[in-house]
This record gives C-alpha cells, sequence and structure tokens, in this order.
C-alpha cells in the first residue's frame, strides 16, 4: 500500500481550523501541522501536540519529507513562501506574495497593470498625515498596510480625527508599522443588502476559475463583517463585470496557482477592487459546501500537491447564508448568550457556532472578531434577508464593560459603535 504524501500546513488562525484541514486532506494526504509560535497557537497547542505538529522552520520542514506546503492564514503567507522557496516546492512566488500581503504594494501593482487606480498615500510617521490627506483627500480610509480581519480600519472624514488616530494606532503598534491612506470607494445604496461582494476563485496554471460571486450583508461600523451569502444578488452583467476585473487583477499580482478570495466594492462605476487575498477566504469552505460547491480547502491542499482539480462555477438552488454578530469594538467581557436555543429551532437555520464563550475578553481593537456564526438558507433573498432580522432580534449578548453591565439582541450589537 502506497503511503500518502506528507503535506506541510503552516497553521494559525484563518480560514481553516485543526478539524478542517484534518478532514479536507483525508485520503488526499498526510498533513503535517507546522506551528509558528503565536498567540493562537499557543491557545490551540495541546491539540497541536497531539497531531504531532513540529516548528515552522526550514530544519523541521525538510526532515518532514514534504510533497507540499501551503497555509490558510493570511499572517503565514510569508513563512509559508519562505519555506516552499528552501525547498523547492510550489507556492505563490516572493513578489507575488508580497503584493498579496502589502496593501500599498498591490495598489501600486494593479495601477501599473491599468487594472485598477485607487488614490494612496503612505505614512510611516504622525508628520507624514497632512500630505496624506493632501493627496487622498476625505473621506478616506486608514489602514494598516499589512493586517487583516479590518484590524485598525476607520473612516476618515475629519482631518483632526484622523491624525489623532494615526498617533494612537502608531503608538499602539510595534516599530516600523506602515499605516496607509486610502481613497474611499463609495458603493451603491444596496440595502438591506451589503454593497460589496466578493470572488472565490481556483488558480492552476496562471488560469483562475471564479467557483462563486459571493453576496454581503452590510458592514457594522467602521468595517466589521456581518455576513455573507450564495450565490450574489447581481444580474449576469453585473456578474461577468465583477469576474472579469478579478481575473485581471490575478493575473497581474503573478498568482499562478492557489485558492484566492477578492473583494470589490460596488460602485456607480462598475465594481472597484477592494483588495486579493492569496489564501481561502474566512467562512467560505462552510459556505461551498453545505450549497453543494466543491471543497475549496480540499482544492487548496491538491494544487499544493500539483495534483490538478476540475473545479467549475458553481450556482445553488436556494440561497445559503452566514450571519455573523460582531464582538464589540470596546474593552470588556462576555458574560453570556441568551436565546440560542431559539435561534437553533427558527426553520432557516442549520447550525449554530459560538465563537466567543462567557469569559472571553474584549480587547477594544478595531477588527472583526465575532461572538457567534449562524449558517442557514432560504428559497430567495427576500426570505434571506426575513430571516436574517428574525435571527438577529433573538440573541441576546451581555457584556461586562467599564461603564457596567449591558445587554444587547444582535441587531443591536453591529450598531454598537467603539467607545
Amino acid at each position: 500500500m502506497t503511503a500518502e504524501p506528507r503535506l506541510g500546513v503552516v497553521f494559525d488562525e484563518g480560514a481553516a481550523t485543526i478539524q478542517d484541514v484534518v478532514a479536507a486532506t483525508r485520503g488526499l494526504a498526510e498533513p503535517v501541522f507546522l506551528a509558528p509560535d503565536t498567540p493562537f497557537n499557543r491557545t490551540m497547542a495541546p491539540m497541536l501536540g497531539a497531531l504531532g505538529a513540529v516548528d515552522a522552520d526550514i530544519r523541521s520542514a525538510r526532515a518532514a519529507g514534504l510533497a507540499g506546503v501551503l497555509t490558510y492564514s493570511e499572517t503565514q503567507l510569508t513563512l509559508t513562501c519562505r519555506l516552499a522557496t528552501e525547498l523547492g516546492l510550489p507556492f505563490h512566488r516572493p513578489r507575488t506574495v508580497e503584493q498579496l500581503t502589502s496593501k500599498l504594494a498591490q495598489r501600486r501593482s494593479l495601477a501599473a497593470a491599468g487594472v485598477e487606480t485607487v488614490r494612496v498615500a503612505r505614512i510611516d510617521r504622525v508628520g507624514d498625515w497632512p500630505a496624506a490627506v493632501a493627496q487622498v483627500g476625505l473621506p478616506l480610509v486608514l489602514k494598516p498596510c499589512r493586517g487583516q480581519s479590518s484590524a485598525h480600519t476607520h473612516l476618515i472624514e475629519d482631518t483632526r480625527a484622523g491624525e489623532r488616530l494615526v498617533r494612537l494606532i502608531l503608538a499602539e503598534s510595534p516599530p516600523g508599522t506602515v499605516l496607509l491612506a486610502e481613497e474611499f470607494l463609495a458603493g451603491l445604496d444596496c440595502a438591506p443588502l451589503g454593497d460589496y461582494v466578493s470572488v472565490e476563485s481556483v488558480v492552476q496554471d496562471g488560469h483562475p476559475v471564479h467557483i462563486a460571486v459571493t453576496g454581503k450583508l452590510p458592514l457594522a461600523r467602521p468595517f466589521r463583517e456581518t455576513g455573507q451569502f450564495w450565490p450574489a444578488a447581481l444580474t449576469k452583467s453585473n456578474q461577468d463585470a465583477v469576474r472579469a476585473r478579478t481575473s485581471a487583477a490575478i493575473r497581474a499580482l503573478g498568482v499562478r496557482d492557489g485558492v484566492t478570495h477578492t473583494e470589490l466594492k460596488l460602485t456607480a462605476g462598475g465594481p472597484r477592487l477592494i483588495e486579493v487575498n492569496g489564501r481561502l477566504g474566512g467562512n467560505i469552505n462552510e459556505l461551498s459546501l453545505r450549497a453543494g460547491g466543491p471543497d475549496l480547502a480540499r482544492a487548496a491542499a491538491s494544487i499544493a500537491l500539483s495534483r490538478p482539480v476540475v473545479v467549475a462555477p458553481h450556482t445553488p438552488d436556494r440561497v445559503h447564508f452566514q450571519l455573523t454578530h460582531p464582538a464589540p469594538d470596546r474593552v470588556g467581557e462576555l458574560v453570556r448568550v441568551t436565546g440560542v436555543e431559539r435561534v437553533r429551532a427558527h426553520p432557516a437555520v442549520r447550525r449554530y457556532v459560538p465563537r466567543m464563550r462567557p469569559g472571553d475578553r474584549l480587547t477594544g481593537a478595531v477588527a472583526t472578531r465575532n461572538v457567534d456564526l449562524i449558517c442557514g438558507d432560504a428559497a430567495t433573498v427576500p426570505e434571506m434577508v426575513t430571516a436574517v432580522a428574525e435571527l438577529a432580534a433573538l440573541s441576546g449578548y451581555v457584556f461586562d464593560t467599564p461603564d457596567g453591565r449591558v445587554t444587547l439582541t444582535g441587531a443591536q450589537l453591529a450598531q454598537w459603535l467603539p467607545g
């Protein structure tokens, strides 16, 4: 009996859990967990240890006899690239990884290729702020050059408020942190849906196949995600435009092989690129599997092993959705969640997943961190919208904050602004 090839998975918080990785590689490869020393991996140490995880360095990777290497984590793309290069294994090339992880490098590459031009300015110190505002104009989006989950991402409409935020973020960030001031892309009025979409793509030998265009629920302020659904509520011509813009971006960034997640804003002038991510999107594989689509985590693993995969665009008969309730951008602690049984009993719900537990702390950071994930489906988009509104009213979230105890519904939680 031939032994399965060994696939190195550089593991950290991201789009795939340990259980997801094990399921995605079953019968395909033996997963070898390469675990960098990160806060998240420290919390997962017992499980990683039981699975024989090794250090995420070239010595351990070489000793493991890997036939491929990949990551499902945004923060580990650079390390995975370094290991793949040292081992002579396929992965995004170093220049491509730089363009996928540096928002400034990505914007410059897309502009140079004539794919997308967005006004952007680099901020290394507080003194760079006035020139950045003059170059980009207000309103603008302030964000880290490297980051994920909308961490430290703010809409700036006032120069003085922006300067205060720049000063605060740089003071709280590691030395060498670079911020960006980026042109704000005004979206269409798509209420009660979000004004942006994502495209899930499988790329082989430079050829992208767009599996789906994912619709989004409206963002919670400032830029926190609240949910997504398949298929997006777009006309065929709009879907074609979104897919074409995504193909051009993937090629401009030099992506040759892998799974990508591209976000685009729907504007009066057509779809505009927000960013291209060189890995599986968050919660996307659950959505794909439940909607009858391909196992995208497995597709990524197969491509890392240089095995071609056959995939095609997928449009389900029903609208499959995920609703997430964002944790407050405040310091505090989750006390309890109420109404969970009522949520689970709702006819549209197929699965309820807690993402925070009583006693979990809130750091006050501006980023997308979810209290829970509710998975369901409906016959039509209007029926989904109705179900989402009902679900947002069924659950209650109790937090202890420095200002006292507060109880909010899911709908109120999404609108609770930073203090």
